[in-house]
């Protein structure tokens, strides 16, 4: 099991994620919304919003397995909303 860190990117974080990273299996992700919703806007149907939703989840998402955690740092958990129940994980 890892832990996955989304859009940590401050000093602060960083450090922290620096000292988790002696004791845990610690990732970082970041830029995750990066050219999603301008692309998304830009499909006609919820069809292709849908298949562009899950085709944006694989690629961007695609380390994270089924038992692993993800956490999301406070400005970024709006906009992860979107994207993250479209990723099966242990916990979010």
């Amino acid at each position: 099991m890892r832990y996955y860190f989304l859009e940590w990117v401050n000093d602060f974080e960083i450090m922290m994620l620096n000292s988790l990273a002696k004791d845990y299996p610690v990732m970082k992700i970041n830029r995750i919304m990066r050219r999603y919703k301008s692309v998304n806007a830009l499909m006609p149907g919820t069809l292709l919003k849908k298949w562009h939703k899950r085709f944006h989840c694989a690629v961007k998402l695609s380390a994270i397995k089924p038992d692993d955690i993800v956490i999301c740092n406070g400005y970024s958990v709006f906009p992860s909303w979107i994207i993250l129940p479209a990723c099966r994980v242990k916990k979010c």
